[in-house]
């Protein structure tokens, strides 16, 4: 060797090999070295060892030199792996199984070397399979390499088996091929099976190679079990069991066939039909089962006797007439007998209803047609319930129905006709066993058009005269009528349109109509006109009847005037129905209101007044009259309760009490009058004073005031009083005013208070003389003066017109004659003046006028008496300035009438001829003029025989006996009643028998009366003049006694405000019926019992209580005797709120939901609860419903009652109920569930896969099923050059359907109509279809995509064609070559449905392929696409991992990656950098030359840019892998972390 500091030779070493290490050097000498050859001949010319060397530590990556990636090791071996490797300094090294360190055990043991690595693995299970991987790390890398390890055992369990195919006698099962396969392939497969109810497997086969077999020669219906083992030549592995499966045929048994009806019924056979089941379960029908029972019975019986029957109609003998049957129906195919059908409605044996008769057109219109038939002569042994009316177009229409609802009528109103065109009609009988009669005969052609005919009515000669009919009687009206088109006919009577009610009926047919009315009244006479109108015209005719009865009552209202404690005058109208005669009087009675007898008052009243005296201050009292006519007595006309008092009540209490002046030993307390003074003037006033520290009020002043002050006096000094005030009339005393505040007695000083308001007592054209008196308070000084003072009333300044005077009279001088003035005074004391008094009322400056006055003597003043029959005239002298008007006046009596009156300047006179008991009374005059007003009254007394007596009633009624009772004639005639009459009558007599015509007093006890009998009875009085006139009780008196007392007295309900009360009827009645309850409250703490009401009934509610208030209650039975003894509560009631929130019960109402018939009446009664009672609120679709005729709810005790009458369609759906008081709500619903018909499909048909005679039907089930499911749909066809609709299936299930066996090139339309159990609804149809062949192939797919490659298989992928040829693609064909081959193979062996397929089993490791599809539609296969790109069939290598950026710049990246886990089975020889700037989408190179390490530095980059990389690898056998995860974002800027490599 030789340095480089020293050019001298040294000899290192001497050495027999070929290698020598040299120890010694210098760190970082240069040396270099040569080598000769010595053999025995000596030493050979050196030669230099290539370049110098400079002496370092010599570092290296490890390098593992593995001779063989892959072993295998027999189960219960030992494996041993040794890796050799290369590395400087000597790495460290893990071991790891599967990502999966591993570490040192008893089994696994590990031995490292400087150049070498060596596992050792004892008694190897199938478990230690799998990819161990060794890595070496030291300073300079790291290096790792996969070793795959074998082991050699027995495989694994197959995967789950599936059951592809069962079958009667065979199955078919498949299995996935094991997870594990023991290291070598599977030779076979042991298949074992069986039976559930054994243990004992046999062996099916034990060869299987494959992993699927077909399990032959097995037993129908017996439940099999399999189990699988796989075999490989190292044994065999555990078995897998299938689940248990039954060998039987792949379809089920058939549905239960459909529409199911009995076709035909006799009283000796019934022929029954039905359909096809809608499902066959897979399987052809072999046969059908039909079974029967009696409706009464449970037992089914087969009426096939074990025969199938091969139609599906049978007919069954043997039945019993009159008795009713059910049929079900099942089918049966291979796989055994299906579920039974419904059964049908109970039908009965009996003949067939023969059809209608006599089938006659009775009128034609353009738009409708009238007919009319003869019921059948024979009703098949049932009623005949109603007719189906069915119409035809001619020539070619079908039959459709014209009523959808029962028509019981032999005439029906065909409308909605079409005019011009040619109908045949026809009619079908339907009895009550639901029998349809075969159809009428036809009525041939008919046109449909107007024939247009005048209206005609004919009636009898009788009704041209007046038609007198008896009330009672019935009155009958006929008419003939005529006319085209058939004319509406309406009855009225005076104007008025005549309905239909209990009494009157209107019977119309097409050639008559008859009004009957029965029970005729008064109110039944008047004219009746029937009317007749079609389009020709209208026609009238008039009938005019009288109906004689007894008078309507009076026309009210009954008027009671002149009311005072004694007497009355009552005043109506004459009735407004006479009964057809004359009204001969009137009868006039009167009843205490405590009473239930009438009493009469007169008897034979003429006018229409009447003058009630003799009444009972105090009494209330109800009057009545009755008109009479020769028919008897009309109805009563009653007037309201009245009381009997005077017209004035004791005045209000004064108002606004208040001292106004005080002084030590007085005070002056003054006070505004009543607000009413009760009708009578006020006399005088009482005040009353009260010490503060006093309790009892002392009366101040000894007689009454008349002022509205006073001065209370004698008081003591320093004490306070307060003062309140009571004012005075003929009544008596008003209630106390409310008391002044409290005031202490002191002496103050104050200005007076104003005078009164002055009276002016004399005015000339230039002078006004006032008068006025002190003031009431003279503010504790004398009053000095007076100061009067006056203006215009047109001016607005005051004139003092004397500033002091000392009198209390004046005259204010120097006015304007004729102009207006108003004038006060103001009062003067030594404190100052007053405020002004009130002004005086305007006073104009001229002459005063004089106030009328009488001027009679008090003779005059004196009763007049006048004779019965005489004249009396009264005359009355009087003054007055100017002139004043005369007016007489007599309670109820027009004077001008009865009277003659005179009148002149200064008398007036009154005379009246044949005076009258009526003519008694006051006669009143009054003067009136511009002045003032006076009234004068004069007494008149007629002597004649007195008046009825007034309010007779019966009281004190026996068994046997009654007595009357009444009061003396209001009228008594001028001189006193000194005796009575009295008469009785039955009711059911008319003749009056005398009972007494001696009876000086007001009461007559009648005895040896019938018990329970009614009597009548008549009071007349007789006076010095005569017998006068009788008065009768209103009602007749029934002889019984009072009813006893209610039961049992009950609280059923108590409100904040109200108490519900019930009790028991009476034991006894007495004798007559209970007419009422009287209901009494009394509150507790009280003494009184209070009316609450009266009811004909066991329950009352009290209403208007005192809330949290204790009250008793009484009950007294009332019948024609009167109140029977009261039955009382023994415990008070505590009103009190009982607040209960509303409770609706539905849960008798199935899921909320109520049926009803079409046009039937609906009343759903729901249970309500609810205290106090709830208020309800009904709505549908959110929108509150109002209550109508049809539809309205009614809240009762215990339910809410809903009501729907005629319900319809529409009428369906929920309704929300809210039920509400104030404890709270409750809210439910109800959904009304109207069963009919269902409403049409719904629409457009869509029409779908139009074939050359084919097409697919779809649509929609009706928004309305009738409230019953959609059955079945019916399907009908028609060409369009046709009219005629053929039936294409009535047992269509589902909304689609295919029509078939279309012929091709025609045009086709489609109706669709859906059926229920209630009928079938209006069709839909389809827009028109040409049936033809509108598609072809699809054009080709887009070249094939090679998606993933492996050594065992290759996936490819393309797009759909463009076009599909106008058919949908049913799938596609794939077609693979190797590359060097000119045969192209198909690869798929079915039809290939998605755009991508996975090719393996065919794929040869190492060979290159191409690709090429074709799509596939209903009209063949497009042509095949363009050949895809070559792919060599080889594992792909995996991407690079853990691609990271190392160090940034201004213009360059360094990147840094690990190889990928997996190259392919080859060496990756380079890597391919990606890089991508910013947002851009687009990748592009980053090395131009191949890069063969794992780092790499992309330079030429833009300064500030944002980058971002991708990595990836490539392996020897040109497999590239697929790009890395994105390594970035990074933008290029200097950073201190790089560093110069």
């Amino acid at each position: 060797m030789q340095t480089k500091s020293d050019g001298k030779w040294t000899l290192c070493s001497e050495i027999r090999g070929l290698r020598s290490t040299i120890d010694g050097l210098l760190t970082g000498e240069e040396y270099s070295f040569r080598i000769s050859a010595v053999n025995e001949t000596g030493k050979s010319e050196p030669k230099l060892l290539g370049e110098a060397v400079v002496v370092n530590d010599d570092t290296m990556e490890p390098i593992i030199d593995l001779i063989c990636n892959s072993f295998s090791v027999k189960a219960g071996d030992d494996l041993k792996i040794d890796v050799p490797f290369r590395s400087r300094p000597e790495p460290e090294v893990s071991w790891n199984k599967d990502g999966v360190e591993l570490k040192e055990t008893a089994r696994v043991s590990f031995l490292t070397s400087n150049n070498s690595s060596k596992i050792t693995i004892r008694n190897t299970t199938r478990e230690e399979s799998g990819n161990y991987e060794i890595t070496l790390t030291n300073t300079v890398g790291r290096k790792s390499a996969i070793i795959a390890v074998t082991i050699l055992d027995k495989p694994g369990p197959p995967g789950a088996i599936k059951v592809d195919e069962v079958y009667a006698d065979y199955i078919s099962l498949s299995w996935d091929a094991p997870l594990y396969d023991g290291g070598c392939p599977i030779s076979n497969y042991l298949v074992e099976k069986r039976d559930i109810i054994t243990t004992t497997w046999k062996t099916v086969s034990a060869t299987v190679a494959r992993t699927s077999i077909k399990v032959p020669r097995l037993t129908q219906g017996t439940e099999y079990q399999f189990r699988i083992a796989a075999e490989n030549r190292y044994g065999m592995s555990h078995a897998v069991e299938s689940a248990s499966v039954v060998a039987q045929y792949p379809f089920e048994t058939p549905g239960p066939p459909t529409t199911l009806h009995v076709a035909q019924a006799t009283k000796s056979f019934m022929l029954v039909t039905w359909n096809e089941p809608a499902s066959d379960g897979g399987s052809p029908i072999i046969g059908y089962h039909l079974e029967m029972k009696d409706y009464s019975s449970i037992r089914w019986t087969k009426t096939n006797r074990g025969r199938l029957i091969a139609e599906t109609e049978f007919k069954v003998n043997g039945v019993e007439e009159s008795l009713q049957y059910e049929f079900r129906v099942s089918a049966e195919n291979i796989a055994g007998i299906g579920p039974y059908s419904k059964a049908t409605e109970p039908i009965a044996a009996r003949d067939p209803c023969d059809p209608p008769a006599n089938l006659t057109v009775t009128d034609i219109t353009r738009t409708s047609i009238s007919l009319t038939w003869s019921k059948p002569e024979n009703d098949g042994g049932a009623k005949v319930t109603g007719y189906i009316v069915e119409r035809r177009e001619l020539p070619d229409g079908c039959w459709l129905k014209c009523n959808f609802t029962n028509l019981q009528e032999t005439c029906y109103d065909i409308e909605g006709l079409t005019e011009d065109i040619q109908y045949d009609f026809r009619v079908i009988a339907k009895n009550s066993a639901a029998v349809l009669s075969e159809p009428s005969q036809c009525t041939g052609a008919i046109t449909v058009k107007d024939n247009v005919v005048l209206p005609c009515i004919v009636l009898d000669n009788k009704y041209k005269k007046l038609v007198i009919v008896k009330a009672g009687d019935v009155l009958r009206i006929d008419a003939d009528v005529s006319g085209c088109p058939r004319p509406v006919i309406s009855w009225s009577k005076d104007g008025q349109s005549i309905e239909t009610k209990a009494r009157i009926e209107i019977t119309s047919t097409h050639t008559t109509t008859t009004l009957l009315v029965r029970d005729t009244i008064r109110r039944d006479s008047g004219q009746y006109t029937v009317t007749v109108q079609n389009i020709a015209g209208t026609r009238s005719l008039s009938v005019n009847c009288k109906v004689l009865d007894r008078p309507g009552p009076s026309s009210g209202p009954l008027d009671i005037t002149g009311l005072t404690a004694e007497k009355c005058t009552l005043t109506w109208g004459p009735p407004q129905e006479n009964g057809g005669a004359e009204i001969l009087r009137y009868i006039v009675e009167k009843c205490e209101t405590s009473r239930v007898t009438w009493t009469s008052v007169h008897e034979d009243v003429k006018a229409t007044t009447c003058k009630v005296t003799s009444l009972r201050k105090g009494n209330e009292y109800i009057f009545r009259v009755k008109a009479v006519n020769e028919y008897g007595e009309g109805e009563a006309l009653e007037s309201e309760p009245t009381k009997a008092t005077d017209p004035f009540t004791v005045p209000a209490a004064p108002t606004d009490v208040e001292i106004t002046s005080i002084s030590s030993e007085t005070m002056t307390i003054c006070w505004k009058r009543p607000e009413s003074d009760g009708g009578s003037s006020i006399s005088g006033y009482v005040i009353e004073k009260r010490e503060k520290s006093g309790l009892r009020w002392v009366q101040v002043n000894t007689k009454p005031v008349n002022d509205l002050r006073v001065k209370a006096s004698n008081l003591c000094e320093g004490c306070e009083y307060e003062y309140r005030v009571y004012a005075e009339n003929v009544a008596g005393l008003s209630p106390p005013s409310i008391p002044c505040k409290l005031t202490k007695a002191e002496d103050p000083q104050f200005l007076p208070s104003a005078p009164a308001k002055p009276k002016v007592i004399d005015s000339t054209k230039t002078s006004v003389t006032l008068s006025w008196n002190k003031p009431l308070f003279d503010g504790g000084a004398a009053v000095t003066g007076y100061c009067v003072e006056y203006k215009r009333t047109d001016e607005e300044d005051w004139c003092v017109s004397v500033s002091n005077t000392e009198n209390t009279e004046f005259t204010v001088v120097g006015l304007t004659s004729g102009a207006e003035y108003v004038f006060v005074v103001k009062s003067i004391n030594r404190i100052g003046v007053s405020e002004p008094s009130p002004p005086t009322d305007p006073q104009a400056a001229e002459d005063r006028e004089e106030e009328p006055q009488f001027n009679i003597s008090n003779e005059m003043r004196k009763t007049l008496l006048v004779k019965d029959g005489t004249s009396f005239t009264l005359t009355v002298p009087f003054s007055g300035k100017p002139v004043p008007n005369v007016m007489w006046d007599k309670a109820d009596v027009d004077l001008t009438a009865r009277a003659s009156i005179h009148t002149t300047d200064t008398v007036t006179s009154i005379t009246v001829e044949q005076a009258t008991r009526d003519d008694s009374g006051k006669y009143t005059v009054t003067l009136q003029n511009v002045a003032g007003k006076v009234t004068c009254t004069l007494n008149v007394r007629v002597l004649d025989s007195p008046g009825p007596p007034c309010r007779v009633a019966v009281k004190d009624v026996t068994k046997s006996s009654a007595t009357v009772a009444w009061d003396t004639p209001e009228n008594e005639g001028g001189a006193a009643v000194t005796n009575y009459l009295v008469d009785i009558r039955e009711v059911s007599n008319k003749g009056w028998t005398r009972v007494t015509d001696s009876c000086p007093r007001l009461t007559y006890r009648v005895s040896d009366l019938q018990e329970g009998g009614v009597y009548y009875f008549r009071v007349t009085g007789e006076n010095q003049y005569g017998i006068g006139l009788p008065a009768e009780t209103k009602y007749g008196a029934m002889i019984t006694e009072k009813p006893s007392p209610p039961q049992t007295i009950e609280v059923t309900e108590i409100t904040k405000e109200s108490v519900s009360l019930s009790w028991i009827k009476p034991e006894n009645d007495g004798g007559s019926r209970i007419t009422s309850y009287r209901v009494d409250a009394l509150e507790n703490g009280q003494d009184k019992w209070v009316k609450c009401g009266v009811t004909k009934t066991v329950h009352f509610v009290v209403y208007d209580l005192k809330e949290a208030t204790q009250y008793f209650f009484r009950v007294r039975a009332e019948n024609h005797a009167g109140f029977s003894d009261p039955t009382e509560m023994a415990l008070p009631v505590l009103v009190k709120g009982q607040l209960e929130p509303p409770e609706m019960n539905m849960n008798k109402f199935p899921d909320n939901i109520v049926y009803v018939r079409a046009g039937s009446n609906l009343k759903c009664q729901i249970p309500l609860t609810g205290k106090p009672a709830p208020k309800i609120s009904l709505s549908k679709d959110d929108v509150v419903l109002k209550s109508t005729m049809r539809f309205n709810s009614e809240v009762t005790p215990e339910y809410l009652i809903i009501s729907l009458r005629e319900s319809a369609a529409t009428d369906s759906g929920r309704y929300d109920i809210c039920a509400s008081n104030t404890s709270g709500a409750s809210r439910s619903f109800v959904t009304i569930v109207v069963l009919d018909r269902p409403g049409a499909p719904v629409g457009p048909i869509g029409m779908s896969e139009v074939t050359e005679d084919s097409v697919s039907l779809t649509w929609l089930p009706p928004r309305y099923d009738g409230g019953s499911p959609v059955t079945n749909y019916i399907i009908m066809k028609r060409e369009t050059t046709n009219a005629d609709w053929t039936e294409v299936s009535s047992v269509v299930v589902k909304c689609a359907m295919k029509i078939m066996k279309l012929i091709t090139g025609l045009v086709y339309q489609f109706r669709i109509r859906a059926e229920n159990r209630y009928g079938i609804s209006e069709y839909v149809d389809s827009a028109t279809v040409k049936v033809d062949l509108n598609y072809t192939v699809p054009e080709s797919p887009s070249p094939p995509i090679v998606t993933s490659v492996t050594r065992e298989s290759i996936a490819v992928a393309w797009t759909e064609p463009d076009w599909n040829g106008g058919r949908p693609l049913i799938g596609y064909h794939l077609q693979m070559k190797d590359k060097n081959s000119i045969l192209w193979q198909t690869v798929n062996k079915t039809v290939i449905r998605a755009t991508h397929f996975k090719v393996t089993n065919v794929i040869i490791a190492g060979l290159i392929y191409e690709f090429k599809v074709a799509a596939e539609n209903s009209a063949g296969c497009s042509p095949l696409s363009k050949i895809s790109d070559a792919v060599l069939a080889i594992d792909a290598c995996e991407p690079p991992t853990n691609v990271r950026i190392t160090h940034i710049r201004k213009t360059s990246i360094r990147l840094e990656w690990l190889k990928p886990s997996y190259d392919g089975g080859s060496k990756v020889t380079g890597y391919l950098i990606e890089k991508k700037e910013g947002e851009r989408d687009r990748w592009t190179k980053a090395n131009l030359t191949n890069v063969s390490d794992t780092h790499y530095t992309v330079t030429d980059l833009d300064e500030c840019a944002v980058y971002e990389f991708r990595v990836v690898a490539k392996n020897a056998a040109g497999s590239v892998s697929d790009p890395s995860a994105t390594a970035g974002p990074a933008m290029c800027v200097d950073t201190d972390a790089y560093e110069e490599d």
